[in-house]
């Protein structure tokens, strides 16, 4: 979920005003979950070069040809990129099987918040247990 509390921790006040206004449309708000986590940081060139708050757009054919992100950077933007836009599909079972617990939090939320359309959850959203610990 996108909260602004949170936001304005990690962006200036007036992009992150920009980030609420538009924060209504579901594709939105669950590509804005994921590149607004701890993932990614604030001012991550790689990413954010790409991201026009100004236009509403997000250039994720761009962000995905840069190399130099980690295999669950990837992954995520990937999630992000297929609830943003159609163009992009993905196997849903492959991406989130490569990613360590935190991402796949990220991505579930990021899921959670696409579902809900324009409405507010009533409830926190799903966060899946910690793996049991071997050994």
């Amino acid at each position: 979920m996108l909260d602004e509390h949170t936001l304005l921790l990690k962006f200036p006040p007036e992009q992150v005003a920009r980030m609420m206004e538009f924060s209504g449309d579901h594709g939105w708000r669950a590509a804005l979950t994921i590149i607004t986590s701890d993932f990614f940081a604030a001012g991550d060139r790689r990413l954010w070069r790409h991201v026009d708050l100004d236009r509403q757009s997000l250039f994720f054919d761009r962000i995905l040809e840069d190399a130099t992100f980690s295999s669950g950077e990837r992954r995520l933007l990937l999630i992000a990129a297929s609830m943003y836009s159609e163009e992009t599909s993905i196997n849903l079972c492959d991406v989130l099987g490569g990613l360590d617990h935190a991402g796949l939090t990220v991505a579930v939320r990021a899921i959670h918040t696409f579902t809900l359309g324009g409405r507010q959850p009533a409830a926190a959203p799903f966060s899946p247990a910690p793996p049991p610990r071997l050994g």
